[in-house]
């Protein structure tokens, strides 16, 4: 991996991406953000706090009566639950993943065993081992390098 493509998988540089394309109108933006931050560790960027405390404020003084409507989403229309659910656990694994790796843990079969481990012991029902979370880990990186 060049240091190009592991910058451009940061969570920070991850955190820009989700910056600007919020500020194009992409509301899912600010909850990924709020994922990332969380699962990573980051400092949140003062976008993401003013925008989820826009979001919090509209749903709590009664101007959005449901949370969707205070992020302004909505599921698409034709996209199935375990589409949602592949996509949560790419992101999710990617994150995991990310976190060791800044902390100088080098990506390959052990971390991604690591990662298995801990996931599966988190989230009960998931079974996880390397293989998948290596598969779902260069998934999300092809996906985030477009």
């Amino acid at each position: 991996m060049t240091d190009a493509s592991a910058n451009r998988l940061s969570p920070t540089a991850l955190l820009a991406q989700y910056e600007s394309d919020f500020n194009a109108g992409d509301n899912a933006a600010l909850l990924n953000a709020v994922s990332v931050c969380l699962n990573c560790g980051c400092d949140v960027p003062e976008w993401v706090a003013i925008g989820f405390n826009v979001v919090v404020m509209k749903y709590d003084s009664g101007e959005a009566m449901t949370l969707d409507e205070a992020f302004g989403l909505q599921r698409q229309k034709g996209k199935h639950q375990s589409t949602y659910r592949k996509e949560f656990l790419a992101t999710l694994i990617w994150q995991k993943v990310a976190k060791y790796h800044s902390a100088g843990n080098p990506i390959g079969r052990t971390l991604f065993e690591t990662v298995a481990e801990e996931l599966t012991a988190k989230y009960d029902g998931l079974k996880l081992n390397g293989t998948d979370v290596q598969e779902a880990y260069y998934a999300f990186k092809k996906v985030t390098e477009k």
